[in-house]
């Protein structure tokens, strides 16, 4: 499981249990099932932002990290509906700090109605950062990576 799919694992974990259904985002369209009586939410990695590097001698980057939140029900308004859906997750998911990351915060919220008029659809985007840097190699050991390097090649 690579650190995006531990990570819409970690978010779906954090919002079961409640008043709705939620599932990371499946794998294939016909899996995607996205009515449900209790109202249903996807998570699902969006994508990553990317700093210049900070340093010449390695390579330190921001990986700014955003994670889509695919709300449906059948109404807009009252327990079900999408708007408490989405106050249920703000609540939860703002200020989250999840190990290794900055704390989460909203960036964006969009209602829309769905597909043949019979559900809403409202979506929400949270966003966290944290540091990715290349291999380190020992300082002690002059040209280390061209030692590797080249048993790699034999």
């Amino acid at each position: 499981m690579n650190k995006y799919e531990k990570l819409e694992s970690d978010l779906v974990a954090l919002l079961s249990g409640q008043v709705f259904d939620v599932k990371p985002l499946p794998e294939t369209e016909t899996e995607y099932r996205p009515q449900s009586p209790k109202g249903m939410v996807y998570v699902a990695y969006d994508s990553s932002d990317f700093s210049d590097t900070e340093t010449l001698s390695k390579v330190v980057q921001d990986e700014k990290i955003k994670f889509s939140f695919e709300i449906h029900s059948k109404t807009r308004r009252g327990e079900k509906g999408t708007l408490s859906i989405f106050e249920t997750i703000r609540l939860k998911i703002v200020g989250l700090k999840l190990l290794g990351y900055d704390r989460m915060s909203l960036v964006q919220a969009t209602s829309l109605q769905g597909s043949g008029g019979n559900h809403w659809v409202y979506y929400a985007q949270f966003t966290t950062n944290t540091k990715i840097s290349d291999v380190q190699p020992d300082p002690d050991s002059e040209g280390n990576l061209l030692k590797q390097a080249d048993f790699i090649n034999q």
